[in-house]
């Protein structure tokens, strides 16, 4: 799968790239969320990933521009440090699907991606 990972953090980066390299997944990284957001209007992922507490916009404002552009049902998975139910209400009005918690766990991660795999197919 084609993911996008929105983070700013080089040590979250460095380790999503190893998780995700492992399971023969491709990632593109973006920044911060204005990067982020040039990414999906120019190219197709299958997933984007995107930390919630990133430079010049946040990961959900992230998102809902992105769905103003494209009315794509692309797979979203939020990643913070702190879920609150303010969020998760927000999150799911536009479709965040699920939400990580950091730090980053390889269990959750290949759990959350399989999961929406096998949603994939069966649509």
């Amino acid at each position: 799968m084609q993911i996008l990972f929105v983070d700013d953090s080089e040590p979250i980066i460095i380790e999503m790239k190893r998780i995700l390299e492992e399971t023969n997944h491709e990632m593109v990284v973006a920044r911060d969320g204005g990067q982020g957001l040039a990414e999906l209007a120019i190219k197709n992922f299958d997933i984007v990933i995107a930390d919630l507490n990133l430079p010049r916009m946040d990961g959900l404002t992230m998102i809902e521009f992105y769905l103003k552009l494209k009315e794509e049902k692309i797979p979203k998975i939020m990643l913070t440090t702190e879920i609150t139910a303010d969020l998760r209400e927000r999150g799911e009005r536009i479709g965040v699907d699920a939400w990580m918690q950091k730090p980053l766990k390889k269990e959750v991660i290949l759990k959350l991606l399989s999961d929406i795999e096998n949603r994939k197919k069966v649509t």
